[in-house]
């Protein structure tokens, strides 16, 4: 989608100049593995056997969430908006909760009024879970996002400012505060804090961009070209119409990450800024790219491990389920992997074996809170395999395994 105003981190452009996206940070839910056939194998377990061990250790000490319907739509990635105000206002006016959990419930619910526009609602509900967990980095931010789309620049950058007291490291509050001191027509300030995010995010995109705006906007032609080649260097997707900076965060509806073309092109998923692209390993030829994510999360574009043709590609899913099943024997007795999907689906007129699991409780459904959320996307391009696979690994975050679950639906692939 062409840009037209100050880009956040993970929307696409959808605002004028020097306005802000939808503006959320999708930490926790909102509040926010591979392996093939032949060498791949030995690289799958070799990753995985840190994991497995740290997994086996900490599963007994994970409380698993009882079933329970408004739990589930309150933190589920998959619930809709009302859906999710719905289920944590239950859960809240219950009394039952914890300090804890009602912090996590009132973010989520800020969360789904901030997806629909109800900015006010969404601060009031912010105010709750920061009282309740004021060290809370993304709810600053996020606060600071819904000012931001009111006008109020003041309280905006104010809550930046505490959310990178807390999180120093976070890009994505120095890019929103830049943009907030765009607003305020205050170029030099949003040029240091788009410089910073680019220390801490030197792949940071829209941070380029951003700066190269506020650039232009001072007469430096030179720089703000440089600007504007490195952003879209990074994301080819950004300059394709004209300018258009963006606001920083994740957006529930229609907002993505940087686009990655591989394959010449032909293959593009939306990549959230929590995962960052690693170099290439020359000694690796048939990894096509590989992405670093928070807490060992990790994912992987593989192709040519063998030969598969289309009308192989249900038995190569048989097979690989029945090696996974078989591999996660290692899981305490009152576990087991539960398998969420094993299809043989259709993805623009192209046929893709979708098939993805999390080790979890017996007897329990919620996996929100589950680590080793795992997805593969496999199908046959130009007679060879081609592997898309994302793992949250030992994160919990119901939140990251949202952003799993739209890089894989971002997925397009081009004969």
């Amino acid at each position: 989608m062409p840009c037209v105003g100050w880009i956040d981190r993970d929307s696409q452009c959808e605002m004028p100049l020097l306005g802000q996206g939808t503006g959320l940070t999708q930490s926790v839910p909102v509040h926010t593995t591979h392996f093939s056939l032949g060498n791949s194998r030995v690289l799958f377990f070799r990753r995985f056997r840190i994991a497995i061990t740290s997994l086996a250790l900490m599963l007994p000490a994970i409380t698993w969430a009882q079933q329970s319907l408004d739990r589930s739509w309150c933190s589920e990635p998959n619930s809709t908006n009302d859906q999710r105000i719905a289920g944590c206002t239950t859960l809240i006016l219950s009394g039952r909760e914890s300090k804890d959990d009602l912090a996590l419930e009132f973010y989520n619910r800020a969360y789904a009024h901030h997806a629909k526009g109800n900015y006010d609602d969404a601060i009031a509900d912010y105010d709750q879970a920061k009282r309740l967990n004021p060290k809370d980095a993304p709810t600053y931010n996020n606060r600071g996002n819904a000012y931001s789309k009111k006008g109020d620049y003041e309280h905006a950058i104010a809550d930046y400012e505490q959310a990178i007291g807390l999180n120093p490291k976070d890009p994505s509050p120095y890019n929103n505060r830049g943009n907030a001191r765009a607003k305020n027509k205050d170029r030099d300030g949003a040029i240091a804090d788009y410089t910073r995010a680019i220390e801490l995010k030197p792949d940071y995109a829209t941070a380029y961009y951003n700066r190269a705006m506020m650039k232009k906007e001072k007469g430096d032609a030179a720089g703000a070209d440089a600007d504007f080649k490195q952003a879209q260097k990074l994301n080819p997707d950004l300059l394709s119409e004209g300018s258009a900076p963006a606001s920083s965060s994740a957006a529930n509806e229609g907002a993505t990450g940087t686009t990655v073309s591989l394959l010449d092109g032909k293959l593009k998923l939306d990549i959230a800024s929590e995962f960052s692209r690693d170099a290439d390993d020359p000694k690796s030829p048939k990894t096509v790219a590989k992405f670093s994510g928070p807490d060992g999360a990790w994912g992987e574009v593989l192709r040519g491990t063998h030969g598969l043709t289309p009308d192989k590609l249900d038995g190569y899913l048989k097979m690989r389920v029945a090696e996974y099943s078989k591999g996660f024997n290692w899981l305490p007795k009152d576990s087991q992997l539960r398998w969420l999907k094993k299809d043989i689906v259709t993805i623009d007129g192209r046929k893709w074996a979708d098939w993805r699991y999390v080790p979890m409780l017996k007897g329990t459904k919620d996996y929100s809170h589950s680590p080793v959320y795992t997805r593969f996307l496999t199908t046959s391009y130009k007679g060879q395999l081609l592997e898309i696979t994302f793992t949250s690994n030992l994160n919990t975050a119901p939140g990251l395994k949202q952003k799993i679950d739209h890089i894989m639906d971002s997925v397009h692939l081009e004969e």
